[in-house]
C-alpha cells in the first residue's frame, strides 16, 4: 500500500476530512481517533514536503500542489489542536488567517 503514494494519500485525506467533519458537525468518533488520525498527518504532510523541497521538483506544479494539500490537512488540523487543548483565541486566531495564509501560497 506504501508503494503508491498518491493513492494512500488521497484515502487518508478522505478519512481526515471525514473524521474533520464529524468533529465540527456530528461529534460521534471518539477523541483519541481524532487525536489519532490528526497526529498521522505530521509525517505524511512531511513526507510530500520532503519530497517537494527535492531540486528537481521545487519549482514545478506538482510540488506546489502538495504544498497546497498539506496546507488544506494542517490548517483544519491546527484548528482542532487548539481547540482540543481549550486554547479557544488561538483557534479562532487559525481560522480567521488560514485563509489568507492559502492565499499566498
Amino acid at each position: 500500500m506504501f508503494k503508491r503514494p498518491y493513492q494512500t494519500t488521497i484515502i487518508f485525506a478522505i478519512l481526515f476530512f471525514g473524521c474533520f467533519a464529524d468533529w465540527v458537525w456530528v461529534h460521534t468518533l471518539h477523541p483519541f481517533v481524532l487525536w489519532l488520525v490528526t497526529i498521522t498527518t505530521l509525517p505524511l504532510g512531511g513526507a510530500w514536503i520532503f519530497w517537494g523541497s527535492q531540486p528537481e521538483l521545487r519549482r514545478t506544479f506538482r510540488a506546489w500542489l502538495a504544498f497546497t494539500g498539506v496546507y488544506s490537512v494542517w490548517w483544519p488540523a491546527a484548528i482542532f489542536v487548539a481547540h482540543s487543548i481549550g486554547q479557544e483565541e488561538l483557534r479562532a486566531s487559525i481560522a480567521n488567517c488560514g485563509l489568507g495564509g492559502m492565499f499566498l501560497i
